[in-house]
């Protein structure tokens, strides 16, 4: 549910500068040789962590942190000295802040916070350029 809201959002509010928003499932298929298009943007699952039950007496209560992930892939061909992809990645940096920063994608999960960026370059004139967001909700039992 959250990664399926959190794509229909940067379809509707991230294109442009992506071209395209797709899941884990297709970004398996790059490894079999199928080259992403520039500014193709994938959103994964990345972690869930627990707290401490909060309640004392009776029933359950755990805050859950849920982190998941957004990589983009910045082709720039003969941009020895990474200017292109430095405007791409600023570009892309505050689109995706602009769609996800404080928007909660339902009524039990709070608003979206960003944790880290992070590149990393490829073969071909590929950076990877991935974004770790964050948002909780509550796992409760009785």
């Amino acid at each position: 549910m959250l990664l399926t809201a959190v794509s229909d959002r940067l379809k509707a509010v991230a294109m442009p500068p992506l071209t395209s928003i797709a899941g884990g499932e297709d970004l398996a298929a790059l490894a079999e040789g199928t080259a992403p298009l520039d500014h193709a943007a994938y959103v994964l699952p990345f972690s869930q962590a627990a707290e401490e039950n909060e309640l004392a007496t009776g029933g359950h209560r755990q805050r859950v942190t849920v982190q998941f992930l957004v990589a983009v892939c910045i082709r720039r061909h003969g941009d020895a000295k990474g200017g292109a992809r430095i405007a791409a990645t600023d570009a892309i940096d505050r689109k995706l802040e602009s769609a996800l920063l404080g928007w909660s994608p339902s009524d039990d999960l709070e608003p979206i916070s960003l944790v880290g960026i992070r590149s990393q370059p490829a073969k071909s004139g590929v950076l990877w350029h991935v974004s770790t967001w964050a948002t909780f909700r509550y796992a409760e039992a009785e």
